[in-house]
């Protein structure tokens, strides 16, 4: 997330919203603030979220991105994050508005991190854990450039990271983070699933256990088409 409002998630978790959105034209996308789970005499709370309407600003389908500003603003409503005092002395429970540090620095290979997210329609927060198996992991694509006839295409190479980190369906959008230092290093998008055969000749499908997380730098590059960065990368 961004002070200004914006927060990145994966494009085909927005393109899945917006299908999912076309029979029901009266809804409309909504980002999930997680609240603090709370357990005490006075309240017991769990999974629970503040909901905050959003809208697509710009998509990178190239890098699997999606930019979203979030209306209103949580970071300049004025209210606090989580829990806090009231004026009248009361209590009063929101979001929790904090904003991680960004590292756009490769990781190094075989550094811890961890994954964040909501798998398997799973409403507590999960996060696994694990290492960067190849902090040189590269996707070719054909793509046209702006202008181009058609049929014209030139070769183009994307980073990536692959992490040895347990993920499911829901973990797309995540971060994936350094786990000394808390720096999310990119979004989590994708897993393999590994194809083979048995000795009776039967194709088998499985999870390798191998991830796959979009670089940050290609999600602030889609956010400074919006804001201003200056010069810092990972802040505010």
């Amino acid at each position: 997330m961004h002070a200004a409002g914006y927060a990145l998630t994966a494009k085909h978790v927005t393109t899945a919203a917006a299908r999912a959105l076309e029979s029901k034209p009266t809804s409309r996308l909504m980002v999930g603030l997680a609240m603090p789970n709370i357990d005490s005499p006075v309240i017991s709370m769990r999974s629970s979220f503040e909901l905050i309407g959003c809208e697509v600003v710009e998509e990178d389908a190239r890098h699997d991105l999606a930019l979203l500003q979030l209306r209103p603003n949580p970071f300049t409503t004025g209210k606090a994050s989580g829990i806090a005092r009231t004026v009248e002395g009361g209590m009063t429970i929101n979001g929790m508005y904090g904003l991680a540090p960004l590292t756009i620095e490769r990781p190094r290979d075989g550094a811890a991190v961890a994954v964040s997210g909501y798998p398997l329609s799973v409403p507590t927060l999960i996060t696994t854990s694990g290492v960067i198996a190849s902090a040189w992991g590269t996707d070719q694509a054909d793509v046209v450039p702006p202008g181009a006839p058609e049929g014209f295409t030139v070769p183009d190479v994307a980073d990536s990271y692959i992490a040895d980190v347990a993920v499911n369906p829901g973990n797309s959008g995540g971060p994936a983070y350094l786990a000394a230092t808390g720096g999310v290093i990119g979004m989590c998008v994708a897993f393999r699933i590994a194809d083979a055969v048995d000795a009776a000749g039967v194709a088998l499908r499985y999870h390798s256990g191998l991830s796959f997380v979009v670089p940050i730098r290609y999600g602030i590059a889609l956010l400074g088409r919006h804001v201003d960065l200056g010069t810092r990368h990972g802040v505010p």
